[in-house]
């Protein structure tokens, strides 16, 4: 029984390719060949929304919207769509909404005025609890 379940061991993983950050990613920065690299990955463990090819993320603009870091699956869930731009909105889920705030300096404590900051909350329903996330953009000016 024990010599079966070695033999059982030694079967070969059925693999596949998946694309990775090849070094940290975040927000706004545009992916290409240079910021990605193709790795094996067990075809039982390949998280869903994951790219098996390079090319099928540079052969149009896509954007990282969530931060990724080296080595770390690229995700279609952290990355803008084909032609998508890289907005609050574009991180949303369907039903949820966002509202820009303007920053008027004095109100605001040290900033200086004209500038902007962006925050996206995210809630959980009935039971669960709250997540918060945010990001902050700025204008020079």
């Amino acid at each position: 029984m024990r010599a079966r379940n070695l033999e059982a061991q030694k079967k070969p993983l059925a693999m596949q390719t998946i694309v990775v950050a090849a070094k940290p990613l975040r927000f706004g920065a545009e992916l290409s060949g240079m910021s990605l690299r193709e790795i094996p990955w067990t075809q039982d463990a390949v998280p869903p929304g994951a790219f098996s090819k390079i090319s099928d993320l540079t052969s149009t603009r896509c954007v990282v919207l969530t931060a990724i870091e080296a080595n770390e699956p690229i995700l279609s869930s952290k990355i803008t769509g084909s032609g998508q731009r890289v907005t609050l909105s574009a991180v949303l889920a369907d039903g949820m909404k966002a509202v820009t705030i303007r920053d008027r300096g004095a109100e605001a404590g040290a900033r200086s005025h004209g500038r902007h900051a962006i925050t996206r909350v995210a809630q959980g329903g009935r039971g669960h609890r709250a997540q918060y996330s945010s990001h902050h953009a700025e204008r020079n000016g």
